[in-house]
């Protein structure tokens, strides 16, 4: 059983999660048109060498099934943001490939999303506490990510 202090702060930081999450779906919807799980696959493309990434890394990365992820490819293939191909080295696997188009989506949507997450996010912090946090939620995305770990 969680103690008082622990079940306000974990109230607080499920509203939290919940809030950010709703705030940048919608503003992810109005921006670009797509959800915002899509746009976390654009923006992994992005980061990765020549923006390609095999179907499952993705799926791990996200912890999604391959069925979402193949889903989420369709849809961004249908929309120009992404072109799906079979991976050189095996032919069975597949990958996909951030386009212009997609990286167009990135680079009108990155801004926004910026400037929201600095005012709505690190804004109420006091000077220091950005840091603070970037060190606690490393500590919990490492504590969760040995959960998943295959």
């Amino acid at each position: 059983m969680l103690n008082e202090t622990e079940s306000r702060a974990w109230r607080n930081v499920a509203m939290m999660l919940h809030l950010v999450e709703t705030m940048l779906e919608q503003q992810v919807q109005r921006e670009a048109g797509i959800s915002h799980a899509h746009y976390k696959i654009l923006v992994l493309l992005s980061e990765s060498p020549d923006h390609t990434v095999q179907l499952k890394t993705l799926a791990q990365t996200l912890q999604f099934s391959i069925s979402r992820v193949s889903h989420a490819v369709t849809r961004l293939e249908t929309l120009g943001m992404v072109a799906r191909s079979p991976a050189p080295q095996t032919g069975k696997v597949f990958q996909a490939t951030l386009t212009g188009a997609g990286l167009d989506v990135l680079n009108r949507v990155r801004p926004i999303q910026a400037e929201a997450i600095r005012r709505h996010i690190f804004g109420p912090l006091a000077e220091g506490e950005v840091e603070r946090l970037d060190q606690d939620a490393a500590a919990i995305v490492s504590e969760l990510t040995q959960l998943w770990r295959p």
